[in-house]
């Protein structure tokens, strides 16, 4: 059984992962991403992969059938 008393155990968890966890491991790739990473960090994330029409996400409406939405354009 999970204990939730001190929160979500996801939470807990990603209070564990090393914050360099998705940077590239050799350097001096790693020391790039760490200077350039506040930079961008809080910016909206865009994703390339889904092959997906990025107006559908800028417009902000309301997806009634993912399925549809992501598998039969590309598909």
């Amino acid at each position: 059984m999970i204990d939730l008393r001190f929160g979500s155990w996801q939470n807990r968890i990603m209070t564990h992962l090393h914050p360099d966890r998705l940077f590239p491991a050799s350097e001096p790739a790693k020391s790039i991403a760490r200077e350039l990473y506040p930079e961008v960090r809080d910016l909206p994330l865009i994703c390339p992969h889904g092959h997906t029409d990025t107006a559908w996400f800028a417009d902000n409406q309301r997806f009634y059938n993912p399925a549809a939405l992501f598998l039969t354009p590309d598909h």
